[in-house]
């Protein structure tokens, strides 16, 4: 569960990379 979690945070990441909002609220 942890190991999904990292993942997820890296999608989040290159999300936020293209775009920055959203995904965290």
């Amino acid at each position: 569960m942890e190991e999904e979690e990292k993942e997820e945070e890296k999608k989040k990441t290159k999300t936020t990379k293209k775009t920055p909002t959203t995904t965290m609220g």
